[in-house]
């Protein structure tokens, strides 16, 4: 938590997953195009740290985030991939949390509110 500055800063998920580095990139440089993503690694190497021993607890222990983890690597994802997937998931979860001030609840499941056009 002493990595992560005031949430209110953040007006939504994405730029809180990129402060922690852990947003897509692709590496480009003159004319070459890259086409691999890879994590941008910009935010804090301490937080990432953290989260990668967080979700090596939480896929162990939480059985939302292992079937993800499972998902993951069904897909034919390598398991640092995987991982590093269960990595930015665990940092959705810790925003919403962490804005609503509820506590976590792994009985939870989200449904989404199909919008209505007028």
């Amino acid at each position: 938590m002493g990595e992560i500055p005031d949430i209110s800063a953040f007006t939504n998920p994405r730029p809180f997953v990129a402060f922690a580095g852990l947003d897509a990139s692709v590496r480009e440089s003159g004319e070459f195009q890259g086409t691999r993503m890879h994590v941008s690694k910009r935010g804090s190497p301490y937080l990432r740290r953290a989260l990668w021993y967080c979700a090596q607890a939480t896929k162990r222990f939480d059985p939302n985030f292992y079937a993800f983890y499972q998902r993951k690597l069904q897909e034919g994802k390598h398991l640092k991939v995987a991982t590093v997937a269960l990595m930015r998931k665990l940092m959705v979860t810790i925003y919403y949390i962490w804005r609503s001030g509820k506590s976590y609840d792994s009985e939870y499941v989200w449904h989404p509110v199909a919008h209505q056009h007028a």
